[in-house]
């Protein structure tokens, strides 16, 4: 099995992302939201200001009223539609939203299984963000880390049908 595909696998649980204390919501450009954890962030943090950010990038974490924390991760223009995933796009938001929850002193980072009608297909690069992730740590600690858990828990959380 693929490293990548496996630095994901591991990580999936059935679990409410808005659980967690720090979680991700990913977003379009212009502070556009979309899907349905987008929804559900907008439905019960009413009037938080979603951030404008830039393509590929994620920012926060943000504070919420609850004590907990969002990070937003920008996966699509807001004009584009159906064009799919671009996975250096996946890749580069998952390891971005890991680095700012870990920099910011967070336990764990919850983040949704990344790709729509494709996620099957994403989970690898995924898998590279969460390895990317763990190399740039490394670095800013100046010793190995043998897995990302060390530092802080990445969950990926799916829903029940997601679950294979």
């Amino acid at each position: 099995m693929n490293l990548d595909l496996h630095l994901v696998e591991e990580r999936m649980v059935e679990f409410n992302i808005f659980e967690s204390a720090c979680f991700v919501v990913t977003i379009k450009t212009n502070s556009r939201i979309y899907g349905d954890i987008g929804q559900q962030f907008v439905r019960r943090y009413p009037g938080f200001a979603i951030p404008d950010v830039v393509y590929g990038k994620s920012e926060g974490p943000f504070p919420l009223p609850d004590g907990r924390k969002v990070i937003f991760a920008c996966l699509w223009k807001d004009k584009e539609r159906d064009l799919g995933y671009e996975p250096r796009i996946v890749s580069g938001c998952t390891g971005s939203a890991i680095l700012k929850a870990a920099f910011d002193g967070c336990e764990e980072i919850a983040l949704p299984l990344i790709g729509g009608g494709q996620k099957e297909r994403m989970k690898p690069f995924m898998g590279k963000g969460i390895d990317e992730a763990r190399q740039a740590l490394e670095r800013k600690q100046g010793e190995e880390i043998e897995d990302i858990g060390d530092v802080i828990d990445v969950i990926i959380a799916v829903l029940p049908k997601q679950m294979k």
